[in-house]
């Protein structure tokens, strides 16, 4: 019989790609981590199949500072069923902290903490990296009533405050600020993509921005400053 070869071997490598091709679709995203307007660090998030999220994250602030590894699974809920978050903490101690939700039980440990619950929820991490709070928001969107239960306590509500469509470098990008109430006394802000990416957390001092898009720190942190100023005078008069 015979074997047309050029055919195999088209045959062949046409399966190798498909095989291989979604490991080379895993989407990839890099940020620089500014502070007193000096690159200190950066962040890389990769997003896998199956819900599966890994970030690295490191900043070095006069020889202080965090260097994490973490890896999420998401379900379909936007919760996290396993969070996994290991490396140094600001100042050099150890992190590793482990969550896992399984057979309808929620359990976690850490250096600090050993819990668990019954109820599913967006676990919190002690370390995590920018990323996290991008996927609280995602949690957030989907989330009946806008309310999400926060493990190991607590619950959060997410607000939209502001959003803009940014140009650099010949691109357009909108972003959007949300607001995420429940983490601490004031809302955590944090700026996102039409596709609930981060795209970073602006600041005088320091601050979290997409690669490449640095240079807008300054305009989002004065949309976002006055954005806060709004709301606390709308808080003020609701008091009165």
């Amino acid at each position: 019989m015979h074997i047309n070869r050029p055919a195999v071997l088209f045959l062949v490598c046409t399966a190798a790609l498909l095989w291989t091709g979604p490991a080379a679709a895993q989407e990839i995203l890099r940020y620089k981590i500014v502070s007193n307007d000096t690159v200190a660090g950066s962040e890389v998030d990769k997003f896998g199949p199956d819900g599966r999220i890994d970030s690295t994250f490191e900043f070095n602030d006069r020889g202080r500072g965090p260097k994490i590894a973490a890896r999420y699974i998401i379900g379909a809920n936007g919760l996290p069923l396993r969070t996994d978050v290991t490396g140094n903490d600001y100042l050099k101690a150890l992190v590793d902290e482990h969550f896992a939700f399984e057979q309808g039980r929620a359990h976690w440990k850490s250096t600090s903490e050993d819990g668990a619950s019954p109820i599913e929820g967006f676990y919190i991490s002690n370390n995590g990296p920018g990323a996290e709070a991008a996927l609280l928001v995602a949690a957030l969107v989907k989330a009946k009533g806008g309310l999400l239960k926060l493990l190991p306590a607590g619950e959060a509500r997410l607000e939209r405050v502001t959003d803009v469509t940014l140009e650099d470098h010949q691109q357009k990008l909108h972003v959007t600020e949300f607001a995420v109430t429940g983490l601490s006394f004031e809302p955590q802000t944090v700026w996102l993509d039409d596709q609930y990416r981060l795209f970073g957390t602006p600041g005088k001092w320091f601050a979290i921005l997409r690669e490449g898009w640095e240079s807008k720190n300054q305009q989002l942190y004065e949309l976002q400053r006055k954005a806060g100023e709004t709301r606390h005078a709308a808080d003020d008069q609701a008091d009165v």
